[in-house]
């Protein structure tokens, strides 16, 4: 629909007509309209409202059409343009998208391919950032073109001048004069780095790799031929029909330029011994410029591409093309794995003894802290460059700058600053405001916790080796107890038990001989002394016994509860405690916090009587089976897959089985096999809701960390799942008692209780 614009029509706008065709120009106008009527006057009045609100609207949409529509005038700076096309869109509704909208305009209007390409491959945020970006260049295109401008001589019929030495006074002229003399350095096309070539040094044994050639799509294949052809007559690359070696290609894509490098990581690299030169870190690189305060950067023109190689090297980095056959690289190769190193310590040398200047790889960076020492150091720099045969991209290039990008970061007189445009996306993102909205937010957002599900295990380098030997031997000082002969010998030992062991073959009052608190309450059974059922240790085996009470690491809870029960000394408890909080696997995997009881299962009345099964996910390689009695908490695990039968046999067939919804339990199979036995129900946990089947899940939890703390080992992963023993004896948190009580009617005996 053609846009048309509206004004209101008012009496004071009524002007004579135009002359007609038989009218001249300059005969007398024709008699004024009469006045208008009532009638017409309240018609033009009705018009008036509806026509300034079209009005309104009309001029808005006005502006916005004649703001996408200008362009750079041929002799408008790029200031000027900017600030016209920033006056245009007062007007525009864009609201978040103003920014967007203006730099696409603007790179429309900027008549320079550079200057456009250059915005295009930084991809600024701002308009602010882009329009930076351009006045940098647009300075320097300037400055050295200022700089090649040939000037007036006395041969031209003109006065020789007189008043250079006023003229060179600032520096904007005198940093023309200098890149006019080292204007030679400035060229698209890289060349030859004087010095020896490069070479590598291949692994013994090595054998050449010969890859096949990698397709490319179709959109790209004539820019991709050009840019080769391109290549072999700049001599960077050269036609080979045989080769022992070939790399496919890899296309990288700067803007609307292509650069095209060899993927060598399945072919070259493997066989190379990789050259090693220390890279400087940033921080050492920042620290040099203390002080500085205006900079200038120096970006070297396909920086790799400049350093020739040996003959051995370039048969080595053949690339196999899908336009141009096989073709040999004469330089070095971006994606080989020691052109970094050799191209670091060729740049150090070229730059060696200069302390104004400094680089990173291609980098270059001038700093001084002041005009006339920047001057200096530009003229050494680039006469170093110069004598080392390298070439400069022009429009990456930076002079006389009060601050600069280097290295993500922005380095002015005032310091070092973190750039924020690499977080303004994730600082700018709208706020969810509906359903649909915040599904696609955390479908964009979603991170699984794997830091903490598969914890990265110590490297061989550092973990100690542990064969069958030393499994052994460990074993066997694990299963050595300790008796009541031990401990009563050295109770006789200690200076303090001693004394109060004395006093009770002496038939003395413990009260009345002075102690208090619980040592009063001493007894002596075997030369042993006792707190009520509980055999007190003495110092020299308390690490042991901390040792044997965390051998299955069942928790601070469960331990206390076990050691209340078995034996005592006065710090008991803050031992345990300091035990279990210093013990790395246990903290490494300790469990989060339980969220809330989303399922309560209906308490059995016997043991037995309802049992929940789960596998526990390979550990070590293999399946273990868990079973949990829902009554008793008492827990069966095996490695193995097929024991429910074996277990049946020995504690009889349950009335419910509880289980998830794994293929391995709702097969017909094992439908078959539990009606087959006698299971009167068998239910499963809820789809996507593991918590709903707690008892048995939780006990794969606290197996599996138990094993974790235990450090098991595919040789030993039975005998830890031995040591788990333990738990069967301590008092369970919800049960209240020990599962082996609730289970068995007594409690099973361990090693504990042979003190």
């Amino acid at each position: 629909m053609p846009l048309i614009y509206l004004r209101p029509y008012h009496t004071s706008d009524r002007s004579p007509p135009l002359p007609t065709n038989g009218q001249a120009a300059g005969a007398a106008p024709a008699p004024a309209p009469a006045p208008w009527s009532e009638g017409e006057k309240a018609s033009a009045n009705q018009r008036r409202f509806p026509n300034s609100h079209y009005l309104r609207r009309q001029r808005h949409c006005k502006h916005s059409i004649e703001r996408s529509l200008p362009c750079r005038c041929r002799h408008e700076s790029i200031t000027a343009y900017s600030r016209r096309l920033k006056v245009g869109a007062q007007y525009c509704e864009y609201g978040a998208f103003l920014d967007y909208s203006l730099i696409v305009q603007f790179i429309h209007g900027v008549r320079d391919d550079s200057i456009r390409d250059t915005i295009v491959l930084k991809k600024p945020e701002k308009f602010t950032d882009a329009l930076a970006i351009a006045l940098d260049l647009e300075a320097t295109k300037t400055a050295i073109s200022e700089s090649t401008k040939p000037q007036p001589t006395s041969s031209d019929g003109r006065p020789p001048s007189t008043n250079t030495a006023a003229s060179s006074s600032s520096p904007a002229p005198r940093l023309g004069s200098l890149l006019k003399k080292y204007q030679g350095l400035f060229n698209e096309s890289a060349d030859k780095l004087n010095g020896p070539p490069a070479d590598v040094k291949f692994r013994d044994g090595y054998q050449p790799v010969f890859a096949r050639v990698r397709q490319i799509p179709f959109a790209l294949r004539d820019q991709y031929a050009a840019e080769i052809d391109k290549k072999i007559a700049s001599g960077c690359y050269r036609r080979v029909s045989s080769s022992q070696w070939a790399s496919p290609t890899h296309i990288v894509k700067k803007g609307s330029k292509m650069r095209i490098t060899g993927d060598y990581k399945g072919t070259l690299n493997p066989q190379l011994v990789v050259n090693e030169y220390p890279i400087p870190r940033v921080e050492e690189l920042f620290h040099r410029l203390r002080g500085a305060t205006i900079f200038s950067r120096l970006d070297i023109t396909d920086a790799y591409m400049s350093l020739p190689c040996t003959k051995k090297f370039c048969d080595a980095m053949t690339l196999n093309t899908p336009t141009h056959g096989l073709i040999q690289p004469t330089r070095a190769q971006y994606s080989v794995a020691s052109i970094p190193a050799i191209w670091q310590r060729r740049m150090e040398t070229v730059l060696r003894g200069l302390n104004c200047a400094l680089n990173f790889f291609d980098d270059i960076l001038v700093f001084a802290k002041s005009e006339e020492e920047m001057l200096r150091a530009l003229d050494a720099t680039l006469s170093r460059l110069q004598e080392a045969g390298l070439k400069l991209r022009q429009e990456k290039c930076a002079f006389m700058l009060s601050s600069i990008e280097f290295l993500g970061h922005t380095v002015d007189s005032s310091g070092l600053h973190c750039q924020n445009k690499h977080i303004e996306a994730i600082k700018n993102t709208p706020i969810p405001k509906n359903a649909n909205e915040l599904r696609t937010f955390l479908g964009k957002n979603a991170k699984a916790d794997i830091l903490s599900r598969s914890p990265v295990d110590e490297t061989c380098s550092t973990c100690p080796v542990r064969d069958d030997f030393n499994e052994f031997v460990q074993l066997q000082i694990q299963q050595t107890p300790l008796t009541s002969k031990n401990i009563a010998r050295e109770t006789s030992k200690d200076p303090h038990l001693s004394q109060i062991v004395q006093l009770l073959l002496n038939g003395r009052d413990l009260r009345t001989a002075g102690f208090t608190g619980r040592e009063a309450d001493y007894s002596l059974s075997e030369g042993c002394l006792l707190l009520g059922p509980r055999v007190v240790i003495p110092a020299k085996f308390q690490p042991q016994l901390l040792e044997e009470l965390h051998v299955a690491h069942i928790g601070i809870v469960k331990m206390k509860a076990l050691a209340r029960s078995l034996v005592y000394w006065p710090s008991i408890d803050a031992d345990i405690e300091k035990m279990a909080k210093s013990c790395q696997p246990c903290l490494k995997n300790a469990k989060l916090p339980s969220k809330f009881r989303s399922h309560h299962w209906e308490y059995p009345s016997a043991p037995w009587d309802c049992i929940h099964v789960d596998y526990c996910r390979p550990f070590l390689g293999k399946y273990i089976l868990i079973v949990v009695d829902a009554f008793s908490k008492w827990m069966c695990a095996a490695i193995t897959s097929n024991l429910l039968e074996n277990w049946f046999s020995q504690f009889g067939v349950p009335s419910v089985l509880v289980s998830d919804n794994g293929p391995q339990f709702t097969s017909e199979f094992f439908k078959n096999f539990l009606k087959t036995q006698g299971v009167k129900f068998h239910k499963t946990s809820a789809v996507y809701h593991p918590s709903t089947n707690g008892q048995v899940e939780r006990g794969v939890q606290t197996l599996k960390r138990a094993l974790k703390d235990a450090e098991a080992t595919p040789s030993s992963l039975q005998h830890c799942i031995n040591n788990f023993l333990q738990y069967h004896k301590a008092p369970h948190q919800s049960a209240g008692q020990p599962p082996s009580l609730l289970f068995h009617g007594r409690l099973i005996r361990l090693r504990l209780d042979m003190i």
